[in-house]
């Protein structure tokens, strides 16, 4: 799709993308994707690599750093309380079988990134999956804009199935709009 030129926002952006407001919702992962929202199909934490040599925001900061994450209910060390929230980092887990932490995770790509965004105060966005209970295909979701968050502490701890796992406390930056949760369901 970014070879073709199809995604609407091809290079990754810090902050809020034009014309997406806090509590915009989007169908699908794939949705994301094509928007430029959230650049990956499956990964949870979105970046920018320390090898996007032409990303004009680039100038000043460390890389990795990140843009936005997912929560989706992958992790089973997550705690979600919506303005502060325990982001597990990314690697180690199942998500095809138990979605259990079946090995330890590894401080580098979107793991890093996180690290870099506290390190040097610079927000993400947050993205939430919210299953549809109601619908006839009970693996559905959407996928709600919670606005930006900064990371305000990181950790490494033995997770819930005994691996080694990164943590990351976010917590919801002032001023922004309200999130109704429940609009999602």
């Amino acid at each position: 799709m970014k070879n073709k030129k199809e995604v609407l926002y091809p290079e990754k952006m810090i902050g809020h993308l034009p014309g997406i407001v806090v509590g915009h919702q989007f169908t699908s992962r794939t949705e994301m994707v094509a928007i430029g929202f959230h650049g990956h199909w499956m990964n949870g934490i979105d970046y920018i690599s320390k090898f996007s040599g032409k990303l004009k925001q680039r100038c000043g900061y460390t890389c990795p750093l990140a843009v936005a994450i997912v929560m989706s209910g992958q992790y089973e060390d997550d705690v979600d309380c919506l303005n502060e929230v325990v982001y597990t980092g990314q690697g180690g887990n199942d998500l095809h079988g138990s979605k259990h932490q079946i090995k330890d995770q590894v401080m580098h790509r979107g793991n890093l990134a996180l690290k870099n965004n506290m390190e040097q105060c610079v927000p993400v966005r947050v993205i939430r999956g919210y299953k549809l209970g109601a619908s006839r295909n009970r693996d559905r979701k959407v996928y709600m804009y919670c606005g930006l968050y900064k990371v305000v502490n990181h950790w490494a701890e033995k997770g819930i199935s005994g691996h080694n796992v990164f943590k990351y406390r976010l917590r919801r930056l002032l001023g922004q709009p309200k999130v109704d949760i429940d609009q999602a369901m």
